[in-house]
């Protein structure tokens, strides 16, 4: 018989868990967010906002939200405080000028959110 600590009941759990819509992030896993500057492509939309609220509340220094509506990426940069830029990701330039534009206003990007789409 296994023990309660063994591989094969730690694997069942994590199995109960994922069914159950229980979702851990245990203490390696978590990602430290504090004066980060952390890009969202896809901003302003429902996920990218959720990503953009969670960074926030985390302390990162400097959120951007791109996307390719303006109108709508201005609305949830001003609902979130952070900065909206109109970035089209099908085109390179204007990935090159999205990240060109947050180094100059902050220097680096530590977390790139690949999330338009």
């Amino acid at each position: 018989m296994k023990q309660l600590g063994s591989p094969i009941f730690a694997a069942a759990k994590a199995c109960y868990k994922r069914d159950q819509g229980i979702f851990e992030i245990e203490e390696a896993q978590k990602m430290e967010l504090q004066d980060k500057v952390v890009v969202i492509t896809g901003g302003s939309g429902g996920i990218g906002q959720a990503m953009a609220r969670a960074f926030k509340a985390h302390g990162a220094a400097g959120i951007v939200l791109a996307d390719l509506d303006s109108a709508a990426v201005e609305r949830a940069a001003t609902a979130i405080e952070c900065d909206g830029r109109a970035c089209n990701v099908t085109d390179e330039a204007d990935i090159i000028a999205l990240v060109d534009w947050v180094i100059d206003r902050y220097g680096r990007i530590d977390l790139f959110c690949s999330n338009a789409g």
